[in-house]
């Protein structure tokens, strides 16, 4: 390990040294750099839910329905019987579906001593996080804001933590579009933000003058983001 230390803080001197660890370090624009999309459902749980769907696609067939119910009807009955809601462990990036990065580390660059101090994120739940955000009442938070703002901190990611993220990156993409691809990582959390964004508002908004507009406003922003990922 190229870290040093003393009987207070662990740091590198240079994010070099941190890459000579086989650390990737991400420089963090803001707080959503901090969650993912929640792990998939496992393949096993998977490919339950999917034989159940068949199973009663076939059964519907056997009871000589005029018209069988259909493969889609049939997987959200499969999902609520193993107990997955449509949007949490799927594909769809929503505020349900969103969960941090754990366990993760991050630098924090001290200009004064030139130092990449470690620190360890608390893993805070995004809704949660930006509730301190707003009332200011956790020291942490704001000095974590702050830091970001001041373009301090950069995100620890190893080899697995990268593969992860690539294979998250993929599977919201190819669920997304119609054709196999990888969804940026800037992209993503453009989408991401966004989205819980739109989330909050239409939580406390829906009575206000206008709402309409502006859930249709928030719905041509997201088409455009994700035209992105088309060109």
């Amino acid at each position: 390990m190229s870290t040093h230390t003393d009987d207070i803080s662990t740091w590198y001197e240079s994010l070099d040294e941190c890459k000579a660890d086989g650390l990737s370090p991400v420089k963090v624009n803001s707080l959503y750099y901090y969650y993912r999309l929640k792990d998939a459902t496992p393949p096993n749980i998977k490919a339950k839910v999917k034989q159940y769907a068949l199973d009663l696609v076939e059964r519907s067939k056997e009871l000589g329905r005029d018209a069988p119910l259909s493969m889609a009807a049939c997987l959200v009955t499969a999902r609520e019987y193993y107990n997955l809601s449509k949007k949490e462990n799927s594909d769809e990036i929503t505020l349900d579906n969103i969960e941090p990065i754990q366990p993760l580390q991050y630098l924090l660059h001290s200009r004064s001593e030139n130092r990449y101090y470690i620190k360890d994120f608390r893993g805070l739940p995004l809704k949660e996080l930006f509730d301190l955000v707003y009332s200011g009442a956790d020291p942490f938070v704001n000095n974590l804001v702050n830091w970001i703002a001041d373009g301090s901190v950069f995100l620890l990611y190893d080899k697995q933590m990268v593969d992860d993220m690539t294979a998250m990156l993929t599977r919201v993409h190819n669920a997304k579009l119609s054709f196999k691809g990888k969804l940026s990582y800037p992209l993503f959390l453009e989408i991401l933000e966004l989205t819980v964004k739109y989330e909050d508002y239409k939580d406390f908004a829906k009575d206000l003058t206008g709402y309409r507009t502006v859930c249709h406003q928030f719905d041509e922003q997201l088409t455009e983001l994700w035209r992105k990922a088309i060109k």
